[in-house]
């Protein structure tokens, strides 16, 4: 009787240790180093670009019908951020999603800007070529003093570029323009405070950045200056002198 127990007892521990083996050999393993799988975020594309338009309009929408968010000056720089989209009603007219320089988001129309490009100024009048190349010259187009210049690309001593409005297009040298920031915000201010017609509006306008810290290093202030002096008529100028220039 005894005996019998003993092997009883002895094939009850036997089947439970060879359960017990099997649950573990079952048992999913766990990898002593996983590989840590992180979700790929695509990157935003960011695309530097300009406004060739002065008062551009921003859109939270595209489309002339989309709600206004704020004008864009001319020469301002945007970023582009690979969106685009033609509206039916305009005549396919296109429409693309920037970024301003505060984060302001919203849809700009073709026309205002130039996508892949940085701004410049001309400081002379800057003659036009259809090409890089010196005999491809463009008679009847030139950039004129403190004129916005939207450059695409540098090839040498050439530069492709476009104008305002995107008037001009072609290839100049880049001897006669600056993107120099201070010259640059000068130059823009300046041909819109030349091109203001009444006298006294157009002297305070002048006066305005002449007397700005921030603007005083620029190539063009003491042409603003000598300007202004002449507006003002502290200075007079004899009859068969030439106009007054950049040194």
């Amino acid at each position: 009787m005894k005996r019998y127990l003993i092997l009883l007892v002895l094939a009850v521990f036997i089947l439970a240790t060879a359960c017990n083996n099997n649950e573990i050999k079952n048992k999913p393993t766990q990898d002593k180093n996983p590989v840590k799988i992180e979700k790929e975020v695509k990157k935003e594309t960011r695309i530097p670009s300009v406004c060739v338009w002065d008062r551009g309009s921003l859109r939270a929408e595209p489309g002339k019908k989309g709600k206004y968010i704020s004008a864009i000056n001319l020469g301002e720089k945007l970023t582009y951020l690979g969106k685009s989209e033609k509206i039916e009603a305009e005549k396919n007219q296109e429409y693309f999603y920037v970024e301003l320089s505060d984060s302001s988001r919203g849809w700009v129309s073709e026309w205002i800007i130039a996508i892949n490009a940085v701004p410049y100024v001309a400081t002379k009048v800057t003659p036009v070529y259809k090409r890089p190349d010196l005999s491809t010259l463009i008679t009847s187009k030139t950039f004129n003093d403190k004129d916005l210049v939207a450059v695409y690309k540098k090839e040498g001593a050439w530069l492709k570029v476009i104008g305002e409005k995107k008037k001009i297009k072609g290839w100049i040298q880049d001897g006669y323009v600056t993107n120099n920031d201070v010259d640059l915000a000068v130059g823009l201010l300046a041909s819109k405070a030349l091109a203001i017609k009444d006298k006294t509006k157009r002297i305070k306008a002048i006066k305005a950045i002449v007397d700005n810290p921030a603007m005083k290093e620029s190539i063009f202030i003491r042409n603003l200056e000598t300007l202004l002096e002449i507006e003002s008529g502290k200075l007079t100028v004899p009859e068969n002198s030439a106009s007054v220039g950049i040194d």
